[in-house]
């Protein structure tokens, strides 16, 4: 669970060429496409720029989404809604991992609501990661600010997992995690919401803790993504 300086190089990259490639999704949204085809060209970006994917592109529109373990499959991206793109690339052998949530036309007050939530559970979390403290301590704070909402029933995961020659390694940030935050550890916070019926929502980020401070790897802005195709 703690990285080499070398090893905090290398994943720094991985974040940064991820990144990239949500820019590159961003621009390849169009009305028609699939699921599919649109993580297919994900994936082929970064077998171009990088050394491959560190799981399969997750591209789900509407209610593709209302599971946390979601698959692309073969639902039009057309009209509006709710996208939602996980992502990530291997650069020399260690990975990058990041969610944003893309809305196609006019977001409902609804969905704002939740995006909003989601963005705080996530900067509660953030607060929560400090030296020597329990990683568990920011899953908490996360799910009190989704109850405060009435939302913490539709959190099912855990709120993140540690990130480097697997996308998903130790530690399992999650309630009762037992592990305490120390420098040079790699790991993701991605709070969500899903709701059978509606979709979800999900914001997630990778990050390194190093000198005593939290550090967020993945750059890409946290504000919704609104477009039109």
């Amino acid at each position: 669970m703690i990285k080499t300086k070398q090893e905090l190089e290398k994943l720094k990259i991985a974040a940064t060429i991820t990144d990239a490639g949500l820019t590159f999704a961003l621009e390849n949204i169009k009305s028609g496409t699939t699921e599919r085809e649109l993580a297919n060209k994900i994936a082929d970006y970064f077998n171009q720029n990088a050394d491959g994917v560190s799981f399969d592109p997750i591209v789900a529109f509407k209610t593709t989404a209302e599971s946390p373990w979601n698959e692309s499959g073969n639902r039009v991206i057309k009209g509006t809604g709710a996208l939602l793109i996980d992502l990530g690339c291997v650069y020399q052998g260690y990975c990058g991992d990041l969610t944003r949530m893309v809305y196609i036309g006019r977001p409902t007050q609804k969905f704002m609501k939740i995006y909003d939530t989601v963005l705080q559970a996530q900067k509660a979390a953030e607060d929560e990661i400090k030296l020597g403290e329990y990683f568990k301590n920011a899953d908490i704070a996360a799910r009190r600010v989704l109850t405060n909402q009435k939302l913490e029933q539709y959190f099912s995961t855990g709120l993140g997992h540690g990130v480097g020659k697997q996308v998903h390694e130790n530690p399992r940030i999650k309630k009762g995690c037992r592990t305490k935050i120390q420098n040079n550890m790699v790991f993701t916070l991605e709070p969500g919401v899903y709701i059978k019926g509606w979709g979800g929502v999900r914001i997630e980020d990778t990050y390194c803790f190093i000198n005593g401070k939290l550090q967020q790897l993945t750059k890409s802005p946290k504000n919704l993504f609104k477009i039109n195709i």
